[in-house]
Formats: structure tokens, C-alpha cells, sequence
């Protein structure tokens, strides 16, 4: 697994169109696959002021498709080997995480409907609860007072040669958490949690507590 790492100059055009609408993030990323196309994971992060756009691919992706959109310079598209890190990732080790979610939960409809509704919580308490859930599905613990929402963004997503845009929120949870099956956790970092990830959700990075 490769995780890249692209600086984004917000002084472009093309920038600030895709930081408003996640579809342009999306078809660039599309864009940058190099052979057989997946459905990769990627974000937008935001560090000391400074954007940045993450994404997670089984192969080399190609820098200079995002490099010429979002980039003053080929050297802001930097590569890593992720699989280093989740080679980390034992029994019991303790990470500081983030992860940009698409929470939802299904409302029981009408009798006589099959599916249920599906709606975003907007209550953090609700919020909070969706992580604690998939956090016992996808092979971690949290402890109470260690992660908390770090941001909450209603994204508008308008694709090509469509009039109106659809709404999709976005909430970013940070925090500790302690890995309590490591295959179920790998898995997850690599598939990502949730829906929207198309559009910028369901990656989840983590950082070792020791540095």
C-alpha cells in the first residue's frame, strides 16, 4: 500500500473548485490511477493552515496529473510505503487516529417498506455512538475522554452535467485508540469505515504514540 501526499495550493483555481466540490477531487484521483482502476481512499486534511490531500492505492499513482491541477510544483506530491506502518499494527499497541466519516444510521419507514431511511446524526452524542460501533466491528477500543468530533462539514457534491448538488456530511473524529484485532484493523485502514468514500471519506491514518 502507497500513501500520497499532495501540498495544495489554494492560490489555484482548480483548487478552490475542488475543496468546494469533492467530485473534482474525486475524478482527479480516478485520474491519477495507473493501470487497473480501484476505488482508492482520500481526504483533505488541514494542518497549520496549509491543505493537504491524502490518498491510499495499492500502485504508484501519478504525480503529475495531481501535480498539475492542485500543485505549483511536482515536488508537493510525496509517496510512502504504508504498508511499514501496518506492519505495526499488534495486539494491543495504542495509536492516535483520524478519520474523516460519513456517519449514518437507517430510520424504520412506513409498513410495508423493506429499507429504512437513511439519515446523518447531527447530535455529536449520536455522532460519537456510530464510532464506538464501528470501532468493535473494524478491531479497536476506545476509551471514554481519549477521541471526540474534531470537525463537522456539510459537503456539497455536484457531478458533471448535473443542475443541483447533493448534500453529504462530513465529521471528523481524533483521538486514541488500542487495537484489539490487528487483521480486522488492517483491513479497515485499507477498505475504510463508512460511506462516502468517493467523495473524501471512510480513511482512517493512524500515528504512533511513541513518534
Amino acid at each position: 500500500m502507497i500513501l500520497t501526499r499532495v501540498k495544495l495550493d489554494t492560490g489555484l483555481r482548480k483548487t478552490l473548485k475542488a475543496l468546494s466540490n469533492p467530485n473534482v477531487f474525486h475524478g482527479a484521483v480516478e485520474l491519477s490511477q495507473t493501470g487497473n482502476r480501484d476505488r482508492l481512499l482520500w481526504r483533505v486534511d488541514i494542518l497549520k493552515k496549509q491543505y493537504y490531500l491524502l490518498i491510499l492505492s495499492r500502485r504508484p499513482l501519478d504525480g503529475r496529473v495531481l501535480a498539475d491541477q492542485f500543485c505549483r510544483s511536482d515536488s508537493d506530491v510525496e509517496s510512502k510505503d504504508y504498508s511499514l506502518l501496518l506492519d505495526r499494527v499488534t495486539e494491543g499497541s495504542k495509536w492516535r487516529f483520524k478519520l474523516a466519516a460519513n456517519p449514518t444510521f437507517s430510520v424504520p419507514q412506513d409498513k410495508g417498506r423493506e429499507r429504512g431511511k437513511v439519515v446523518s446524526p447531527f447530535r455529536r452524542e449520536d455522532q460519537l455512538n456510530w464510532l464506538k460501533k464501528h470501532a468493535e466491528k473494524n478491531g479497536f477500543t476506545l476509551e471514554e475522554g481519549q477521541y471526540d468530533v474534531a470537525a463537522v462539514r456539510q459537503l456539497r457534491i455536484k457531478k458533471y452535467g448535473q443542475k443541483s448538488a447533493a448534500a453529504l456530511q462530513e465529521v471528523v473524529y481524533e483521538g486514541m485508540l488500542t487495537v484489539s484485532d490487528p487483521e480486522k484493523l488492517k483491513l479497515a485502514l485499507v477498505n475504510g469505515i463508512g460511506r462516502g468514500k468517493a467523495y473524501g471519506m471512510g480513511l482512517m491514518t493512524l500515528v504512533s504514540c511513541h513518534g
